[in-house]
């Protein structure tokens, strides 16, 4: 999995890294996760990694350290690439499943706020608008479904 942000590449393996490479000074920075990495991405303010892996975690990192900010779990993410995405305001992670659903957690408090039963297969896709609330999951069945708050 790849993502950009500033002036850096991001790059998730399944040898259990996620390498962040910073174009400007030329240099690589991995960071072992220990599972192999099937989702990785830059918040949107740049401060943060995130990265999904085959334990059926998603590790909110912080992008100049390295360091394990938060950790969370509740989903199912053993076989399949699953993406994991934060939202246009960084306050929420945003993930597939396996079992079909989509949940979304409290960035800070690590918080399961949302558990949406989204396909009948595996959720492997999840985007996120980058300045509204809606959000695009995608199904191993190939169906895809777009989601948002309703009008006020």
């Amino acid at each position: 999995c790849l993502d950009y942000g500033g002036y850096g590449l991001l790059a998730g393996r399944l040898d259990g890294r996620v390498r962040r490479y910073d174009v400007r000074a030329g240099r690589m920075i991995a960071d072992c996760l220990g599972e192999p990495v099937t989702s990785a991405c830059y918040s949107y303010d740049g401060h943060c990694v995130l990265a999904a892996t085959l334990d059926s975690t998603v590790r909110l990192l912080d992008a100049e350290a390295g360091t394990l900010l938060q950790e969370y779990r509740g989903h199912t993410n053993t076989d399949f690439k699953c993406d994991a995405r934060l939202t246009h305001h960084d306050a929420n992670v945003v993930t597939g499943s396996e079992d079909g659903t989509v949940l979304v957690w409290d960035l800070v408090n690590g918080q399961v706020v949302q558990r949406l039963q989204a396909h009948a297969g595996t959720v492997m896709g999840v985007a996120c608008h980058p300045q509204r609330d809606i959000m695009l999951t995608a199904c191993v069945d190939g169906s895809v479904k777009v989601w948002g708050r309703a009008p006020k």
